[in-house]
């Protein structure tokens, strides 16, 4: 299984006492405050996750233009955008996407993965509007 981990967001929170006053700021459910001066550091992390590609990574002698098939999950559950690329025409193309989806397996069928005997590189790009994360694939067909 592939996973990569993201770092979704490094926020600093810094509170600072002005003529007694107390300044706090809330970031992302938490409040942070308090009085005189400090500095916070919070790191969130979150896995956006892409496995079980079909056709199998460096798989042979794979149907011509096979229906290509991915399986993300956002460890947050947050909506994602699946994007299915190519290089088969020489430069990187996007053939489908599927937008606002959530953890599932998504497919396409590519149109110009119809050549015998040859290398096709695919990417899935997926996103969720803060972390984004890119797998690339190959296969050959008979």
């Amino acid at each position: 299984m592939n996973k990569k981990l993201a770092i979704l967001m490094v926020a600093i929170s810094i509170v600072i006492l002005t003529n007694g006053i107390n300044t706090s700021q809330r970031l992302y459910g938490t409040t942070y405050g308090g009085t005189g001066a400090g500095f916070g550091l919070m790191i969130i992390m979150a896995e956006l996750r892409q496995s079980n590609p079909i056709p199998s990574n460096g798989s042979t002698g794979r149907d011509l233009n096979p229906t290509l098939s991915i399986t993300v999950n956002d460890s947050q559950g947050h909506a994602m955008n699946v994007v299915f690329r190519t290089n088969a025409s020489s430069s990187w193309v996007t053939m489908g996407s599927n937008i606002s989806v959530y953890n599932g397996t998504y497919n396409q069928v590519p149109s110009n993965m119809n050549g015998e005997r040859t290398i096709y590189w695919w990417s899935i790009i997926v996103t969720d509007g803060t972390v984004w994360v890119n797998e690339t694939y190959y296969f050959t067909t008979a």
